[in-house]
């Protein structure tokens, strides 16, 4: 969520005040809401695309969402 300016100077803050560097990475943002995975648990559907292997098994070992 940060422009490349911000970004930079962020970068730059962290650099000079802990001395470290930063290592950027581009990932495609999810939007998930525990609404969402409800409404799938809910009708049966699968969540796997929505969350990791061990925090969908979490959810239903806990029976979470039901």
């Amino acid at each position: 969520g940060y422009k490349s300016e911000e970004l930079q100077e962020c970068i730059k803050l962290h650099r000079d005040t802990y001395g470290t560097e930063t290592i950027i990475i581009n990932n495609k943002r999810l939007e998930i809401s525990a609404t969402d995975i409800r409404e799938r648990i809910g009708n049966g559907e699968q969540i796997g695309d929505l969350v990791p292997e061990g925090v969908e098994r979490y959810i239903y070992d806990h029976e979470l969402y039901r």
